[in-house]
């Protein structure tokens, strides 16, 4: 097998890192996310359930200090929406970038290996 630089060894070993570590990483942000959701249907889900809100608003018992914290916090997760859609997209160029990088590094270590593409097959 061809020899890798430094720099290769320690991207690879990033890599492997990141990806041992995912699984307990994401693990958590779902728990957080997921038990977000639950507390907020719980201890307040005029911010979150639309029925409940419908109800309250058609029913004509939602106080109007209620109504302005609503009007105010829908501008509030608008944005926070399309940061958290901005942060997913800008970590797929960031992952793809990262991607390429090694299967640049893959196809550099097989062309030089005896036998691979581009490289010297051995005659038996």
């Amino acid at each position: 097998m061809g020899q890798l630089t430094t720099d290769q060894m320690e991207f690879l070993a990033r890599r492997r890192r990141l990806a041992r570590w995912w699984p307990v990483v994401g693990s958590l942000l779902l728990v957080v996310v997921v038990a977000s959701v639950v507390w907020l249907f719980v201890r307040h889900p005029l911010l979150i359930n639309p029925l409940a809100l419908t109800s309250r608003v058609q029913a004509g018992t939602l106080p109007d200090s209620s109504l302005v914290i609503l009007a105010v916090m829908l501008p509030v997760m608008s944005l926070a929406c399309f940061i958290v859609l901005t942060a997913v997209i800008l970590y797929g160029f960031s992952f793809f970038a990262i991607e390429r990088r090694y299967q640049r590094l893959i196809k550099s270590v097989l062309e030089r290996e005896p036998g691979g593409p581009g490289g010297r097959r051995e005659e038996p």
